[in-house]
């Protein structure tokens, strides 16, 4: 089973940013390099973005035209090539027919060693109870599922990957107000998913913390927000929004600083991890 970091997903993002640095450094242009692999600038984008899997003779044929990678150097390449075409953790269900437009955001936080999520309105999905996220579903009939049309069978699959093996570390900042309310008003709903909260806050690899309702902390975010890291220091951050009908990922640095200032800024402001498990204990007891 893929561990945080390894796979086919880190594979092509690796790959594709020394390829897309290689044809920088040589003055190449993606149309050049697209005639090299008789394909299209469309899809030199997208290897160089990690959108695609890429085959051995692609990168050989790359690399001879960039003319500057060393023997050492191509032969890691064409091993993160071999990789990039691996099954990934998605590939696990295909049965669940994840449309094309949410497989690679998702696959981005499968392949994450760090999850720092905020939320202002529910329990981030990570760390959702099975009861809880269908509740979600169900307390809005307009919507066929939760953010990004997810179902409940996608959730639960999303959910796994906390508890495999090698976790990725989670770091979920939330709102008082989103572990006040229970959707659908269910008071069993929402006491089960507070003692899941303060048992997942036991867990070494997870943070949980609260932001009292007082606090100005909110203010700094316009709505939900995760933040992802990867392995390695070549490969840079990336965030998710989770909208209503998809989920958008944004890499430019410029926005992931911004984003990670606002979490800071929420963290800073949240009560600590062990007062966040009182606080949810108190919550619970109230339910």
């Amino acid at each position: 089973m893929p561990q945080p970091g390894d796979g086919p997903t880190v594979a092509r993002l690796r790959l594709g940013t020394r390829l897309r640095a290689l044809r920088t450094a040589a003055g190449i242009s993606g149309q050049a390099a697209a005639a090299a692999i008789r394909s299209s600038t469309a899809k030199i984008s997208r290897l160089e973005n990690g959108l695609l899997p890429v085959r051995q003779e692609d990168v050989r044929a790359l690399l001879g035209l960039y003319g500057a990678a060393t023997a050492a150097d191509s032969e890691e390449m064409l091993a993160l090539a071999r990789e990039s075409t691996q099954p990934g953790w998605w590939d696990r269900y295909s049965e669940l027919e994840l449309p094309a437009y949410l497989r690679h955001p998702l696959e981005l936080e499968a392949a994450a060693s760090v999850i720092a999520t905020y939320d202002c309105l529910a329990v981030p999905a990570l760390l959702q109870t099975e009861d809880y996220a269908r509740a979600l579903i169900s307390a809005d009939g307009a919507r066929p599922g939760w953010r990004g049309g997810l179902g409940p069978t996608m959730l639960a699959r999303r959910r796994e990957l906390i508890s495999r093996p090698h976790p990725p570390r989670v770091w979920a900042v939330v709102d008082e107000a989103a572990v006040r309310r229970a959707p659908g008003g269910n008071p069993a709903v929402m006491a089960g998913q507070l003692a899941h909260l303060i048992d997942a806050a036991a867990r070494p690899h997870i943070t949980v913390q609260v932001i009292p309702v007082a606090s100005p902390g909110p203010l700094a975010a316009a709505g939900p927000f995760t933040l992802l890291r990867f392995p390695g220091h070549d490969l840079s951050d990336a965030v998710l929004l989770e909208l209503l009908t998809k989920i958008v990922t944004m890499a430019p640095a410029r926005d992931v600083d911004r984003h990670w200032k606002a979490f800071n800024l929420l963290a800073v402001g949240a009560l600590d991890p062990d007062s966040s498990v009182a606080a949810l204990r108190a919550l619970r007891a109230q339910w």
